[in-house]
């Protein structure tokens, strides 16, 4: 399986290691398998993490390599770990992520949007990481943090006098 290697979106991800644990056999409505993996962290605490890579260059495009987090997912699944135990090992390592990435950049305000931070676990894991690093944290509490929320997001930027125009 080769999912990981060329990633678009976090929630693909989810996707893939939900697909890997299947904590729910059948899905039937988008973001299902993230959910279940969510579920699966039951308010467990911990702040191990899976190794991962990335490559910054300031003036182009950044990866994230994620092939290290998911071949670690599978050697520990194929163990027996919990996957409960793997779900929040998981999460831990998004946070983990989203931090080192904030850290680098050195951007003191940060933005948290998406689908995947509908997901409470990994919501106010990332805040309290990022705070307890002296990072301005913003989200969202009014209008949705997935595509209702960025179509709004287009529409106003649209109307705004400033707005490119097609």
């Amino acid at each position: 399986m080769n999912f990981w290697r060329c990633l678009s979106s976090v929630g693909r991800l989810f996707d893939g290691i939900s697909c890997l644990l299947k904590p729910k056999e059948i899905i039937t409505f988008e973001g299902q398998a993230a959910m279940a993996l969510e579920y699966l962290t039951n308010d467990i605490i911990t702040t191990e993490t899976y190794p991962f890579s990335w490559q910054y260059n300031a003036d182009k495009c950044n990866y994230i390599y994620w092939e290290s987090i998911v071949r670690n997912i599978v050697k520990e699944y194929l163990e027996n770990q919990s996957i409960n135990d793997i779900s929040v090992k998981f999460h831990q390592t998004l946070v983990k992520v989203i931090s080192t990435v904030a850290e680098k950049v050195r951007l003191k305000n940060i933005v948290l949007a998406g689908g995947c931070f509908q997901n409470k676990y990994l919501l106010e894991n990332t805040i309290h990481s990022l705070r307890k690093n002296n990072f301005q944290v913003y989200y969202s509490k009014k209008v949705p943090t997935n595509d209702g929320g960025l179509a709004l997001g287009q529409i106003l930027f649209s109307l705004s006098p400033n707005s490119i125009k097609f």
